[in-house]
């Protein structure tokens, strides 16, 4: 049997402590970074499934209603292809602080092959919309119409409108996402949180 130089074999246990502390030095600093970029709002939560449509964000309960399709009203139809999808939710802010937080909620719907559409506010002042006297998130987020937090403890109806292509609105999902802290500073990040909710259309 061959028996490696002196050389090589005083260098393996060097060797051996690199190939394990190398993928550790690399892996935390990126997992931190991660954790940074999750706490601070820059990539978007990982949203939990609603049980039974129903889920629990920041102080708040939501519900989805279900969603209509292509109810243009008196507004101009979207090209030939594209859909309109209004998404239809039922928010319920537990206490003032949970309202507060509100005011940070955004959305979005992903289809089957993973597409990503944001909320498309063109459609917001149809008649229909209006007179339901539902919030239609904004800037603002899920606000009253004077951007003044929601009633704590009461029902508030949010209609998300999405255009979406045709061959999507078969496999949607709709995410909701609310900030758990204002992220005015490191002790209060806003590190938010996800729920992710299928709804059925309404006839």
């Amino acid at each position: 049997m061959t028996v490696p130089p002196l050389w090589k074999r005083l260098q393996l246990p060097y060797v051996a402590a690199v190939a394990v502390l190398l993928p550790v030095s690399v892996a935390v600093p990126w997992w931190l970074e991660e954790r940074k970029l999750a706490e601070s709002g820059a990539v978007p939560a990982d949203p939990v499934p609603a049980q039974g449509g129903r889920a629990d964000l920041a102080g708040s309960s939501w519900e989805v209603r279900g969603f209509l399709q292509d109810e243009f009203g008196e507004a101009e139809p979207p090209p030939p292809g594209i859909s309109l999808v209004d998404v239809l939710f039922r928010a319920v802010p537990s206490d003032e602080a949970a309202a507060e937080k509100l005011l940070s909620c955004d959305f979005r719907a992903e289809d089957g092959r993973g597409r990503v559409w944001r909320p498309d506010g063109s459609f917001s002042t149809r008649a229909a919309v209006t007179e339901a006297g539902a919030v239609t998130p904004g800037l603002g987020g899920c606000a009253d119409p004077e951007g003044e937090p929601l009633p704590p403890g009461e029902k508030a109806g949010v209609i998300v409108s999405f255009l979406v292509p045709e061959d999507a609105v078969d496999s949607l999902v709709f995410q909701v996402q609310v900030d758990t802290g204002s992220g005015e500073d490191e002790e209060h990040p806003r590190a938010p949180v996800a729920a992710e909710f299928r709804a059925e259309k309404k006839n």
